[in-house]
């Protein structure tokens, strides 16, 4: 939850007491800047095997919500600001699409991103499908 990496492990390639075999990344948080660190916190990973992407929430908790896009083959991250209703990213699933979907902690929001498409995000409340 406080790990400002991602660590991802080749299994054919770990040997038992050893590290090998596991590589850490680094995620760029940036957008946080006069907070302190303590505070900046992981929600969730979620993978996107058709892009062979991971996907991680990052947040201040009630304050600040970005989404990172790691491409393992190009070894890249993209970043994605969140509106400010979104200030606590925690829950995320891919769907068949490459739309992220992104629940909000202590809200019944959730909301989609399309990072291929149009970028025309919408909020959702569980309200809206009752």
């Amino acid at each position: 939850m406080f790990s400002s990496s991602i660590w991802i492990a080749e299994i054919d390639r770990l040997k038992n007491g050893t590290s090998e075999g596991i590589s850490e990344i680094p995620i760029p948080i940036k957008g946080f800047e006069g907070t302190d660190a303590v505070f900046v916190t992981t929600g969730s990973l979620a993978f996107d095997e058709k892009e062979n992407a991971v996907w991680v929430s990052v947040m201040v908790y009630g304050y600040k919500g970005q989404i990172f896009k790691y491409n393992i083959d190009a070894k890249s991250f993209d970043i994605f600001d969140l509106p400010r209703e979104l200030s606590s990213p925690w829950g995320l699933t891919v769907d068949d699409n490459g739309d992220l979907w992104v629940t909000n902690a202590g809200s019944s929001i959730f909301y989609k991103l399309s990072p291929k498409g149009d970028n025309n995000n919408d909020s959702y409340s569980m309200e809206d499908f009752e």
